[in-house]
């Protein structure tokens, strides 16, 4: 008990709320009297509870008392002029609170107004800004005049945008555009990337010169989606100061660092033999295929123009101006898509799957194809599921999963006959299979009646057969929207706002499953 009496006791906090212990003092004080006790009026001679601190522990629940007094007491009249003093503050403190709550709803709702019509923009491919912009202009360019529009016919928008907005938080300054595109772009992007996984893929490259006469290549992903869909999108439109290969390499490596992608999963290169950066092209298949040497570079697009050069030849289709455009090569005028859709829309229709063009391929092979190549097409010609599988060859179907020596387990090397032989007797015998006649059918229904599951090294095989680009019209598609978003009127847009616009453009149907929210 006498212990007790010697130091400050816990219990002491108890129904006493203006009580505060100073450890560094061993004092005690009144926080109320701290603030609020007139200085006239003191307390026993010495104002301990404000200054020095209380410390006669002995007769701390008497003194304690004593403080207190009675209803007019100084302590007391702290007590009211504290109690005041926090009421005061939490009503200037919920005020501002709530002041500040409706500027954040008033902010959110007008940025995700003004992305609206960012997402209107850069769907239809149109520019933002005008030739003058001013408030007496009677044309300030498409995105403050759709902005009016959309405020004059929808109050809510009216409500937070234009004189009803901040005028240091309007949100349509050319910076604040270009960063929401920016945040679309990224989104589509990842939503890309986020469809592509761990998967393998082919990049397709292409190069062309813009109106303002810069080289920009053209990057393309391919590969096969969760469903065994054959999926290409396009990736990013870089702007090549110098078109040498080692300029390129290093354009490619700083994409792949960029988004995460992994040089080891790449299964084939594919590029236009008929650019005039073929020569640096041919280097730069060279460079990657040293890196990982299962990127095999096609000679697809080549042998394509070859097969028109025949097809001219032989009378089937025409290069003549005069005629229409599904028997013309080219029209003057047309993009570089427009000139070669026809055409590749006839060719289509000649090779529906991967494999008739492989058999194009085996049947035309000249010296340009190495023996390795040739023999791989072979293998991947024994995937064919028309005519009832009839060219299915168990033992260059096992000889092409050594040639993926690192996509196979020594394990799976050892089983991937019996699974083949299993295979094959399996979907002749499944009337499901019946009728399909092309790879990327196969593949499609393989995932739908999960027989990928079951066959997992059989699947593989499709997939990298699938992965084989067959021609660059993807990468056409590129070059002929880039004509679109950059014009001749547009000729001074930046590298980074045309493509973010071009990304968006062109991937219109990923955008369009990407929330507001994450662009927020």
């Amino acid at each position: 008990m006498g212990k007790d009496n010697r130091c400050f006791r816990e219990v002491w906090f108890k129904d006493r709320d203006w009580l505060e212990y100073s450890v560094s003092k061993d004092a005690a004080f009144c926080f109320w009297c701290y603030l609020f006790r007139p200085s006239n009026i003191g307390f026993g001679g010495d104002d301990v509870f404000t200054r020095s601190g209380f410390i006669n522990w002995k007769k701390a629940i008497e003194k304690f008392n004593e403080l207190v007094g009675g209803v007019g007491s100084a302590h007391n009249e702290a007590r009211i002029q504290f109690e005041g003093f926090k009421n005061q503050r939490q009503s200037v403190e919920y005020s501002f609170s709530s002041g500040k709550h409706e500027l954040e709803v008033s902010y959110r709702k007008r940025l995700t107004f003004i992305l609206k019509v960012i997402r209107f923009l850069l769907l239809q491919g149109l520019p933002f800004r005008g030739h003058d912009e001013s408030s007496t202009s009677s044309n300030r360019g498409n995105f403050i005049e759709l902005l009016k529009w959309y405020s004059s016919e929808c109050p809510e928008v009216a409500a937070v945008v234009g004189m009803n907005a901040p005028g240091n938080n309007q949100m349509i300054a050319p910076k604040i555009q270009k960063q929401l595109v920016n945040a679309c772009a990224v989104e589509t992007t990842y939503a890309i990337l986020a469809d592509l996984g761990d998967m393998w893929f082919t990049l397709l490259l292409d190069e062309a010169c813009d109106c303002s006469v810069k080289e920009q290549m053209t990057v393309v992903i391919r590969y096969v989606n969760k469903y065994g869909e054959v999926i290409e999108r396009f990736m990013v439109v870089v702007h090549v100061a110098t078109t040498t290969t080692t300029c390129l390499k290093e354009a490619i490596d700083s994409l792949f660092a960029k988004y995460g992608l992994s040089v080891a999963r790449l299964r084939g290169q594919g590029y236009d033999g008929a650019s005039n950066m073929s020569g640096e092209f041919n280097g730069l298949k060279s460079l990657i295929m040293k890196e990982n040497p299962y990127a095999l570079a096609d000679k697809f697009r080549q042998l394509e123009h070859d097969r028109k050069v025949k097809l001219l030849e032989r009378g089937e289709i025409s290069s003549g101006r005069g005629l229409n455009q599904e028997t013309s090569l080219a029209r003057p005028g047309d993009t570089r898509w427009g000139s070669h859709h026809s055409t590749l829309c006839r060719i289509e229709q000649m090779w529906p799957s991967v494999i008739e063009v492989i058999d194009i391929i085996l049947q035309e092979m000249d010296s340009r194809f190495s023996e390795t190549t040739t023999d791989l097409l072979i293998y991947m010609s024994c995937l064919d599921p028309r005519n009832s599988f009839s060219r299915f060859d168990v033992q260059k179907l096992v000889r092409l999963a050594h040639f993926y020596e690192d996509d196979f387990s020594w394990n799976e090397h050892m089983l991937v006959e019996q699974e083949l032989e299993t295979y094959i007797d399996d979907v002749i015998s499944d009337e499901r299979f019946e009728g399909i006649s092309d790879l990327g059918a196969l593949a499609k229904k393989m995932i739908e009646t999960m027989k990928n599951r079951v066959f997992p090294l059989v699947y593989r095989m499709i997939e990298l057969a699938l992965l084989l680009p067959v021609a660059t019209a993807t990468v056409e598609r590129v070059f002929s929207a880039m004509n679109i978003v950059k014009t001749d009127l547009r000729n001074r847009i930046g590298d980074e706002w045309m493509n973010d616009s071009l990304v968006v453009y062109i991937e219109k149907d990923v955008f369009n499953t990407v929330d507001n929210e994450p662009i927020l």
